[in-house]
């Protein structure tokens, strides 16, 4: 599991899973999180190809620089 986002839309949870093969992801949405009794629904979807892609992010300033300039 790379990342866990909570959301604001249908879903409350948005998994990245990176895997070897789709047998793989199968496995483990099947067996691991649907059989999480908080889990009522999921929905898969598959990237075909990522164009872009970066680990981090850059932040121009810091947020508590923004709140003291504003005071």
């Amino acid at each position: 599991m790379m990342e866990i986002h909570e959301m604001h839309s249908r879903f409350d949870l948005l998994l990245k899973i990176r895997a070897r093969s789709l047998e793989e992801i199968r496995d483990i949405v099947v067996n691991k999180i649907r059989r999480l009794p908080q889990i009522t629904e999921a929905e898969l979807m598959t990237v075909l190809k990522t164009i872009k892609e970066e680990q981090s992010v850059s932040l121009k300033r810091d947020i508590s620089d923004a709140t003291a300039a504003a005071t």
